[in-house]
């Protein structure tokens, strides 16, 4: 796998059907970059995908979403995205190896989720479509920064989507206590991909989890699990943290099952969460 001289490959740090993310240094000037690379026989219409996001990508900076710097077509013909390689730790893997996060600690980085993706979701595709994240969970969350000042970034584009998303065993890993937990319905179901609803589903799902210890679904299986999801409300917020009532409308009308019923776009959302902040600090006060 080469990339003329513009790169230089390191280590691959992960792989899914689609391709492989490499660290990687860029060799004019020795900048530590990470190289997410589709396979080949990737569908043409991801590469595609892959191609017109690093596009638009590339002239974006905010500071809850990694930076991608280009998107380029590799000597093998292969497509790749070029991101900021980030120092830190992914929020699933903070989660195991530490206490749970204050519960106003987990409403910032919740809020700054949601900052990036409003943002993300304002940005257009050469079609007229939103760009969209489409695999918003924890492990696609990286805190950056000193501990207790973590700031959210998000990654994972492209390549944590699965190429048969009809199929929710494909997402399933619980070293991250099961992505696919934090689904919205309409992707559990299979009726849609991925849209911006869809992502601030996930962003409150992730929420949900920090605050109560658990996903809003839970199942012994994929098939299970992407069932409940699908099909049955999320507990109210309440009947698992009757301590942080400030939080629970706001909960519960992001994690509907009918999208209509959520906040209509990630600015709301913004808003609800920083009031139902102010007010949990103000009780807590």
């Amino acid at each position: 796998m080469a990339f003329g001289d513009k790169y230089a490959l390191e280590v691959p740090l992960g792989e899914s059907e689609l391709g492989t993310v490499w660290a990687a240094k860029e060799t004019a000037n020795g900048r530590k970059v990470v190289i997410a690379v589709l396979e080949e026989d990737a569908p043409d219409a991801l590469k595609a995908h892959l191609l017109a996001l690093g596009g638009v990508l590339s002239g974006f900076t905010h500071p809850n979403v990694v930076r991608v710097f280009e998107a380029g077509t590799n000597d093998e013909g292969a497509p790749y995205l070029v991101m900021e390689r980030l120092e830190g730790t992914s929020l699933s893997k903070r989660w195991e190896a530490s206490p749970a996060l204050r519960a106003d600690r987990t409403l910032e980085i919740g809020i700054g989720i949601v900052d990036g993706l409003t943002k993300l979701h304002e940005l257009k595709l050469p079609g007229g479509e939103p760009v969209v994240h489409g695999d918003v969970e924890p492990g696609n969350v990286i805190l950056v920064g000193a501990p207790g000042k973590e700031v959210p970034k998000l990654i994972g584009f492209v390549l944590n989507r699965s190429a048969k998303r009809n199929d929710p065993g494909s997402r399933v890993s619980l070293a991250t206590m099961q992505p696919l937990a934090y689904a919205a319905p309409e992707q559990a179901s299979g009726a849609v991909t991925s849209s911006a609803s869809a992502d601030l589903y996930s962003a409150a799902a992730i929420l949900f989890a920090g605050l109560t210890g658990r996903p809003p679904h839970v199942g012994s299986d994929a098939g299970s699990l992407a069932d409940a999801i699908a099909k049955e409300a999320a507990p109210l917020f309440t009947s698992l943290r009757k301590d942080l009532t400030p939080f629970a409308a706001t909960m519960d009308r992001a994690l509907s099952v009918d999208p209509k019923r959520r906040y209509a776009d990630g600015g709301a959302l913004g808003r609800a969460l920083r009031t139902a902040l102010a007010m949990g600090r103000m009780v807590g006060s």
